[in-house]
């Protein structure tokens, strides 16, 4: 069973995750990526990252990773 694990309100940063958890292995998927078309602005529909319940810790290691790259300054290009 597919679980959200974030949510976001860009979808260059869901794009990002999901390649970086695709890089790893992680079976995941988008959902709800256009939902703002009809439903509003997309603080008021986010676009959801799930993944596999068992892949929950794993996932939110590797996006934790990414995270700090990013408040790092690192670019986000490709593989790492």
């Amino acid at each position: 069973m597919m679980v959200t694990l974030r949510a976001y309100s860009n979808p260059t940063d869901v794009l990002i995750a999901k390649a970086r958890l695709d890089d790893h292995a992680i079976a995941c998927a988008v959902a709800d990526e256009l939902a703002h078309l009809y439903g509003g602005a997309p603080f008021a529909m986010p676009i959801r990252l799930l993944v596999r319940e068992e892949d929950v810790a794993e996932a939110t290691r590797v996006l934790a990773e990414l995270d700090v790259l990013q408040t790092r300054g690192f670019a986000v290009r490709g593989r790492w």
